[in-house]
């Protein structure tokens, strides 16, 4: 076992390249879907979520050389992170007529408990854990959020260029009309 100084991190490579992977991965996930900076330390978890939940050596995962327990690491509950999901909501919740499942998106797994999953509520933007979800792992609300806004500035954008356009042409008509007088 070989220790590093305090403050010298190039002594310790191993550990620096691997927060280094985590970090890009983590920043991969939250450029690609858009998010705000308060959801980054979600893509983190979520990263080194899947780190130790993924197989490496001899196909044992981390988690499962740890606690030296095979099958512990549960490959078939792993959902695309910011994917869309609908969260049961608790029997003191509910309400006769009312939505039983809040619209939400995935942000990780608990920890701590048996719930299940870190969810972000899309109405309110708070955070929930609940075990009880259905997950639609091709649509992202955050990346479609975002593509709707860009496609609405395009077509604003274009909207103007063609009013600029018009103006123009209506500017040289005058002109043409004055010459003719």
């Amino acid at each position: 076992l070989l220790f590093a100084d305090t403050g010298a991190h190039w002594q310790n490579g191993f550990a620096e390249r691997r927060i280094d992977d985590i970090e890009t991965r983590a920043r991969a996930i939250h450029d690609v879907l858009n998010l705000t900076s308060e959801y980054f330390r979600y893509a983190v978890k979520y990263t080194v979520a899947l780190d130790n939940r993924l197989p490496t050596f001899n196909n044992w995962s981390p988690i499962e050389a740890f606690y030296r327990q095979k099958g512990i690491a549960k490959i078939n509950k792993l959902y695309y992170f910011g994917c869309r999901a609908l969260a049961m909501r608790p029997p003191h919740l509910r309400r006769k007529l009312g939505l039983r499942r809040d619209e939400c998106v995935l942000l990780g797994f608990a920890t701590g408990s048996k719930a299940g999953y870190t969810l972000l509520k899309m109405d309110s933007r708070t955070v929930i854990t609940r075990s009880d979800v259905t997950f639609f792992p091709d649509i992202f609300p955050f990346r479609d959020i975002a593509d709707q806004r860009e496609f609405e500035s395009k077509s604003e954008d274009a909207e103007a260029a063609e009013c600029v356009a018009h103006s123009v042409d209506v500017s040289s008509e005058s002109d043409d009309l004055t010459d003719i007088q």
